[in-house]
């Protein structure tokens, strides 16, 4: 598990709210970084946020959250990090 300095936590939140708020307002944008540079954490935490605020009608209205990645470790540690959930169906495009 890696540790981060209390200055870069609050750059990290500072992100991920601006990422959901994109995610809230329905905006499209692109999350492209160096490797390890926490996209995968991100997604994760974005995921984590639209079940919490949108759990509930996605389950009524019988809609998922479709997460595609491009690799299969990436599709591994998704499901490792989240869970099985049936609100998600996560793949690979390799």
């Amino acid at each position: 598990m890696r540790t981060i300095n209390y200055e870069s936590k609050i750059k990290e939140l500072s992100i991920q709210k601006q990422i959901n708020d994109y995610i809230d307002n329905r905006k499209s944008f692109v999350f492209d970084a160096i490797a390890g540079s926490g996209k995968t954490y991100s997604l994760v935490e974005s995921i984590y946020h639209i079940i919490g605020s949108q759990g509930e009608k996605l389950e009524t209205m019988k809609q998922k959250i479709l997460v595609i990645t491009y690799t299969n470790a990436a599709k591994d540690e998704i499901i490792n990090r989240t869970g099985y959930s049936d609100l998600l169906y996560i793949g690979t495009i390799h």
